[in-house]
């Protein structure tokens, strides 16, 4: 991995949603389990640690080894854990995560949320309670970015407070769930970025074009293919669509986490400075 930047300038991101343990099995070494703090919010709040950032992930962990192991690892990454809970009605959801290698040698992943060896169903996520939001958001400063990738009543309510507090909100759902939430969740946030192979109902969905034109910069990925966005940025305004290739790997090794640095990249590269500077972006 690169040497990090070194930047004087160290900006912060809140974020709410899949704070998970990821258990890690290869198929060379098939007899071995790698256990690590994970989850799309996990990771992208990670690696904008890595970058030089401040992350304050907002969880309703269980009171569990899983728990622990999370805690434990997002330490190692100085990240602050104040506001992670470990309580009776939390969940620390687990993700059993195998790379295999094709016949071509290109690994491949995949995900399950089954125990490997009974089939049992492995714990799930838990948002936050409504009811906790107002006292962890009086313990917050404010931040240039709060992230969030599950929608939740609790979560909505801290999107529409760090916005009002001047954060670029980014919102990067793994499934529409609940029609009328997604809405709000899409309403409330600056930056929405997704995956086509996830939400490719979504061009079904109907959004009215005041919610969907009121997001600054909409992402679309495509895997392999690259990207594709566009943008209603004062200094950026794109004529619909706009292509991006993706970037070819000297060395493949896992694409997992992929999307999450793309993110991470995204924010770091467009979001230091809140709003006031993404609107700014050329």
């Amino acid at each position: 991995m690169p040497r990090k930047q070194v930047r004087t300038h160290v900006p912060s991101i809140v974020g709410m949603g899949l704070v998970a343990l990821d258990v890690v099995i290869s198929d060379k070494k098939a007899d071995s389990q790698f256990t690590y703090a994970g989850g799309t919010c996990g990771n992208v709040l990670m690696a904008l640690t890595y970058l030089g950032w401040k992350a304050y992930p907002i969880s309703r962990l269980g009171q569990d080894k899983a728990a622990e192991r999370v805690i434990s690892d997002l330490h190692q990454w100085k990240i602050s854990t104040e506001f992670i809970s470990k309580r009776v009605d939390g969940s620390t959801p687990v993700i059993i995560q195998r790379i295999r290698h094709l016949a071509n040698g290109i690994p491949h992943h995949s995900f399950s949320w089954r125990c490997p060896s009974c089939g049992a169903h492995l714990p799930s996520y838990k948002p936050i309670l409504a009811s906790m939001v107002e006292g962890i958001a009086l313990r917050l400063s404010p931040s240039k970015v709060f992230f969030f990738d599950r929608v939740s009543r609790g979560t909505l309510l801290m999107a529409h407070l760090s916005r009002k507090r001047g954060a670029v909100v980014m919102f990067e759902p793994a499934s529409i769930g609940d029609p009328g939430l997604f809405r709000e969740a899409w309403s409330v946030a600056h930056i929405v970025k997704y995956a086509h192979e996830r939400l490719s109902a979504l061009s079904e969905m109907e959004i009215p074009d005041s919610i969907r034109d009121s997001v600054l910069l909409e992402i679309e990925t495509c895997g392999s293919e690259g990207l594709r966005f566009r943008s209603t940025l004062p200094h950026a305004k794109s004529d619909g669509w706009v292509s991006a290739s993706a970037f070819r790997a000297p060395y493949l090794k896992d694409a997992a986490g992929a999307g999450d640095w793309c993110t991470a990249g995204i924010l770091d590269v467009l979001a230091r400075n809140g709003i006031v500077g993404f609107k700014q972006a050329s």
